[in-house]
């Protein structure tokens, strides 16, 4: 870790928004995400949903890590795909006295491109994804919150 980089990095949005769309901005940049529920509860499904977002910051939390990671263990890395599927209550359907339970399940399948020889069973590799997950604050996050939570790491040619 790099002595001008902080242990703690203090992290806020800003939310804005009418009916079912919001956009959410970071204050002090100019970057900002919509978002929306689908047309069947209410929503005009023109952004994605907080679900979409959630998985999506799972899995950009995972392929940055691993960047930054490879990079402090001198891997070199070539072309990441990850998809992340996941299956949550739908809040419309709970009635108003019971409490939203989140997500059921996630699954995420990562697939990059390695110097590490040995494909997927290569203990390097298997070290590598350890740490990996273990660094990840997403993954810490959804792994404590979601009972049925897996990983499964492809280590292809680079």
């Amino acid at each position: 870790m790099s002595q001008s980089m902080p242990a703690i990095i203090p992290v806020q949005v800003e939310g804005k928004g009418r009916d079912s769309v919001q956009e959410i901005s970071v204050p002090g940049k100019s970057y900002k995400v919509k978002a929306d529920t689908h047309k069947e509860v209410g929503g005009t499904d023109t952004a994605p949903t907080p679900a979409h977002i959630a998985l999506a910051s799972l899995s950009s939390c995972m392929q940055l890590i691993a960047f930054m990671t490879a990079k402090t263990q001198g891997i070199m890395l070539g072309e990441f795909s990850v998809t992340v599927e996941g299956t949550v209550v739908n809040p419309a359907m709970l009635a108003e006295e019971q409490a939203h339970k989140g997500w059921e399940n996630i699954f995420i399948r990562v697939r990059v491109q390695t110097d590490i020889a040995g494909g997927s069973e290569a203990t390097k590799f298997k070290d590598f994804v350890a740490l990996v997950e273990r660094k990840c604050p997403m993954t810490g996050f959804f792994r404590a919150a979601v009972p049925d939570f897996c990983t499964e790491w492809v280590n292809e040619t680079l």
